[in-house]
């Protein structure tokens, strides 16, 4: 067998040898100046040159320009000394493509122990590379959630904390006989609107847990278009008024009469845009302009909501729909919120089929557009935007009448049965009831409640008019209840007292034979009008 005559090693063993690294390994050889003077088959495969490109070419052909110029005065510093030098580099190839390479050079010397040339040996590790990258990516994001999770977490505490202290610490004070009747009212109205805060934070928190669970739902019905405006600019004028803020509604084209939508969804998103208008604004105040946009695939309703308040960089607008997120940490602290309400704004519009978009600029105010699809044809009646002014302030006159009737006698007459189990709000369902002129009954659960309608029915005499009953309670729950009430022939309106105001719920009430509910807390206004509204149509119907 032919031998070499340096090492004794076989040829044969040799060739085996080199064909094993060329279909195993990327080898280049240069001169000492870094030129190219040979390649194997796999490295004109990954860099996808063909050999004569690249022979003769210095190896910056390959430079990705991912590593900084240090990189390689480290690593020639390295290879010219005589040491042998490792490291993962990223390649360019020719058509423009990253890979990486688990690079070994070693200098190679010629008969007199100079160095003459480098010999490189390499592995393609791009997938390895791309997995650590995968994993680093998901390792940030998961770091980025954490400290999303730990700012929303200590904002939500303050958001909760804050007005619980202020409902407790002035619960207190309102203990102290010498107090005037000034400072009493004050201290009231601070529990209020701080019970009103707290009630945000807490629906917040459940709207987004709803949709992220997808168990919030839009329910598409007829509505009055100028109606649904007066009652989002009824609620809003006294936070705006506080302010001493103007909120202005204008009609700045014709407006379908009526559209088909979810009001509900409409009136949060609304709500929320508004809330968030005054809250950042000091000087001026707010527009909701309301247009209509038509093209081939139907109407859309264009609500803008304007504000001269502080505005948002291109930064700030960048990150605000997103969930637990302000503009930055300063707002959280001078205005508070809990993050959640542009998020579920964007979310509803897009549920509603429409979309959310903003302009905003430092010291120059914001302006949110929502687009909501009116479901409506082409050649739906139209009001003018004269007329659905007018319309507005007609309905404006009318809620402020209808507010005051319903202080004083709204419920003159009626017997009301109460089923709730517990006293603190027995005492307020009662008031509120009594004061509106209602003749009011309270029993401690469900069972009382069946026990009651059952000497009632059996008499005949003493009739109930309306069972306002709480859904959990012991003894016997407000679904059975109901359902024995049902049975037992009692044919009056049934209004749940609820907590939980999710969809599923409400089915099963109205399964169980309820006709309306209410959520808690308990809204006096919107208690004595359901009140009135069910027993009032039971008479009509009656009569």
């Amino acid at each position: 067998m032919k031998t070499t005559s340096t090492n004794h090693i076989p040829t044969a063993v040799l060739q085996r040898y080199h064909a094993a690294l060329n279909a195993t390994a990327i080898v280049a050889m240069t001169d000492r100046r870094g030129n190219i003077t040979f390649v194997n088959d796999t490295f004109c495969a990954i860099s996808k040159y063909d050999r004569a490109e690249l022979i003769g070419q210095n190896h910056r052909v390959l430079n990705s320009g991912h590593h900084p110029k240090s990189f390689f005065k480290e690593m020639f510093r390295e290879i010219a000394s005589g040491r042998i030098w490792r490291r993962d580099v990223c390649n360019r190839a020719k058509d423009g493509s990253l890979y990486w390479v688990d690079t070994t050079i070693v200098p190679m010397r010629d008969m007199n122990g100079k160095i003459d040339g480098y010999f490189s040996l390499r592995q393609d590790i791009t997938e390895r590379k791309q997995r650590e990258a995968a994993s680093e990516q998901e390792a940030a994001s998961e770091r980025a959630a954490s400290a999303a999770k730990s700012a929303f977490l200590a904002n939500m505490s303050h958001e909760i904390r804050t007005p619980l202290n202020a409902i407790l610490g002035y619960t207190a004070v309102l203990g102290n006989d010498e107090l005037r009747g000034n400072e009493r009212r004050e201290h009231l109205e601070t529990i209020r609107r701080n019970g009103e805060h707290l009630l945000g934070v807490i629906n917040d928190v459940l709207d987004i847990s709803k949709i992220e669970a997808g168990q919030m739902t839009v329910e598409p019905v007829e509505v009055l278009t100028v109606d649904l405006f007066s009652q989002v600019i009824s609620l809003m004028q006294v936070r705006a008024d506080a302010k001493g803020l103007a909120l202005e509604l204008e009609f700045e084209t014709e407006i379908p009469r009526t559209i088909r939508t979810a009001p509900v969804r409409v009136r949060q998103v609304l709500l929320n845009l508004i809330g968030n208008a005054i809250k950042f604004t000091e000087v001026g105040g707010v527009r909701v302009i309301v247009g209509l946009e038509t093209d081939e695939d139907g109407s859309t309703l264009r609500i803008e909501v304007a504000d001269t308040g502080i505005g948002m960089t291109p930064e700030q607008t960048a990150r605000v729909f997103q969930p637990f997120a302000q503009a930055d940490s300063s707002t959280t602290r001078k205005f508070g919120g809990t993050g959640l309400g542009l998020h579920i704004s964007r979310r509803l519009s897009e549920m509603l089929g429409g979309e959310i978009s903003l302009n905003s600029h430092p010291g120059a105010g914001t302006s949110f557009v929502v687009r909501v699809p009116t479901g409506t044809e082409h050649s739906a009646a139209l009001t003018s935007a004269a007329d659905a002014w007018e319309e507005m302030v007609a309905l404006r006159h009318s809620e402020e009448q209808q507010a005051r009737a319903a202080s004083t006698d709204a419920l003159t007459g009626r017997r009301i049965l109460v089923a709730e189990d517990g006293p603190d709000n027995q005492r307020l369902v009662r008031h509120f009831l009594e004061k509106a002129g209602a003749t009011v009954e309270i029993v401690e659960n469900g069972r009382l409640a069946v026990e009651r309608i059952e000497a009632g029915l059996a008499s005949g005499t003493d009739p109930i008019d309306l069972i306002l009953m709480d859904v959990q309670m012991p003894e016997m729950d407000g679904h059975e209840a109901t359902r024995r009430i049902r049975a037992r022939g009692f044919g009056g309106p049934i209004v749940a007292l609820t907590a939980h105001a999710m969809s599923e719920e409400r089915d099963a009430l109205l399964a169980s034979g309820c006709d309306a509910f209410l959520t808690t807390p308990i809204v006096r206004p919107l208690l004595i009008e359901t009140v009135a509204g069910w027993t009032t149509r039971t008479r009509s119907n009656a009569a």
